[in-house]
């Protein structure tokens, strides 16, 4: 979805994926999926209005 939002273009975006890792596994679990962003996180459920909104982009 992320790589689908023109509003993003700039954003250097980083895929983690947190099953593979013990610790961010124990610290993520059931949020999965997470999006980081400036030192704040939201979880699930991300669709494309929470993601703008979080990133505070349009």
């Amino acid at each position: 979805m992320l790589l689908s939002m023109p509003e993003l273009r700039g954003l250097t975006l980083r895929v983690v994926d947190v099953a593979t890792e013990d610790e961010l596994l124990q610290r993520y679990g059931e949020r999965i999926p997470v999006l980081c962003f400036e030192g704040r996180e939201v979880d699930w459920p991300l669709d494309r209005d929470a993601v703008i909104g979080f990133l505070g982009r349009r």
